[in-house]
């Protein structure tokens, strides 16, 4: 292992050494492994930042963000203030949620009077934990006090308040918080913008998210894949499909190619939109352009279709033709698009496509060859 060899080089591995093995462990599934790099590396010494705090907090199931914090924040202590945290703990109190906001508070105290920049690593995790767990106005107190200690909250910190602020409607709190980002001179990233346009299109506000990308395009940084596709999702939804177009052309023009995520999302606008066969002819397009569908990406194509009573045998055709692996989600979702295409009439059953039939039998061979 690449992580086992730093040492006999006189190489010190770091939090960021640890972070992306985390994040790939996670992946694969293989938790108890996590564990045990998790325990190594804060038994050695290093000290934890909000960057891994984010990878655990995103993978560890939900609403244990103030044990995971109370985590980091102890080896925060121990770790980069030589703080011994079992003599400021109160054990008998942090079995409830307001024990341990007691409990991680007071180590946040003894951080702030050691280390400012500690605190600052120490705060931005605080508060991301109180935002993810809905805890918005603790999460602001801790803010203005990270603040008030002397100290420049992270952009991490920002980007979990406006994404909470967001989710509680507070519009024009976001606003505020956003100037004060730019008042501190903190230049806002591609993951704070991509907060925003996906909140705005989750409250259908496109003339803000509009108003995001083209300040992006103006100002930097350059959009990503994920916010055209917020908006083409969000045009789609009120049925705005040549405005989607549009988006997904632009994005083209603006320099992105067009990825898996990409075309989907487009395919998705179509199918929701009754033009099955628009979604059909881009699928082929991406074929083309040597962007391998995922079994996901077909399955996603299928349900979308099930309904359009679309030609079975264009779509067995077209798996044939993908070369995509037929797996237990995409076979199940075949049964759906076989069975949503017969229907009853006067208690006899029959394809309603007259060459139904025949694409039924192709595609059960098709199955049976790939499962094989």
């Amino acid at each position: 292992m690449l992580l086992n060899s730093m040492v006999p080089c006189n190489l010190a591995p770091s939090v960021h050494s640890y972070t992306p093995i985390i994040a790939a462990l996670y992946k694969q599934n293989r938790c108890l492994e996590v564990d045990e790099m998790c325990e190594r590396m804060l038994e050695s010494g290093i000290i934890p930042d909000h960057v891994l705090f984010f990878v655990l907090m995103k993978n560890e199931p939900k609403g244990l963000e103030l044990q995971l914090c109370l985590l980091m924040l102890q080896a925060i202590a121990k770790n980069g203030c030589g703080l011994d945290h079992s003599s400021l703990s109160n054990f008998d109190k942090i079995n409830s949620s307001a024990g341990l906001e007691q409990e991680i508070e007071l180590i946040l105290r003894e951080i702030t009077r050691i280390d400012l920049n500690l605190c600052n690593v120490a705060g931005s995790i605080y508060v991301s934990a109180l935002c993810e767990g809905g805890k918005t106005e603790a999460a602001l107190a801790c803010f203005k006090n990270v603040a008030s200690a002397g100290c420049i909250p992270l952009l991490f910190t920002f980007n979990s308040l406006i994404k909470r602020l967001f989710q509680d409607g507070r519009f024009e709190d976001v606003k505020s918080l956003f100037e004060i980002m730019q008042n501190e001179g903190i230049v806002p990233n591609l993951q704070t913008y991509l907060i925003m346009v996906k909140e705005y299109c989750k409250q259908e506000d496109l003339a803000s998210a509009f108003g995001i990308l083209d300040q992006m395009k103006e100002m930097g940084p350059k959009p990503n894949v994920a916010i055209y596709a917020c908006i083409i999702a969000c045009l789609s939804k009120q049925g705005r499909i040549s405005e989607a177009e549009t988006v997904f052309h632009r994005m083209h023009r603006d320099g992105l190619d067009h990825d898996e995520v990409a075309y989907m999302t487009m395919i998705k606008a179509y199918t929701r939109n009754g033009r099955g066969d628009k979604a059909l002819n881009l699928f082929e397009k991406m074929i083309e352009n040597a962007i391998q569908p995922s079994s996901y990406s077909y399955t996603a194509l299928l349900s979308g279709l099930v309904k359009r009573k679309i030609r079975l045998k264009n779509l067995v055709d077209l798996m044939a033709r993908s070369k995509i692996k037929a797996d237990l989600v995409l076979h199940i979702a075949w049964i759906s698009c076989v069975c949503g295409n017969i229907t009853g009439t006067k208690k006899r059953w029959h394809m309603t496509n007259r060459i139904s039939k025949r694409a039924r039998d192709l595609l059960f061979n098709l199955l049976h060859q790939k499962a094989s």
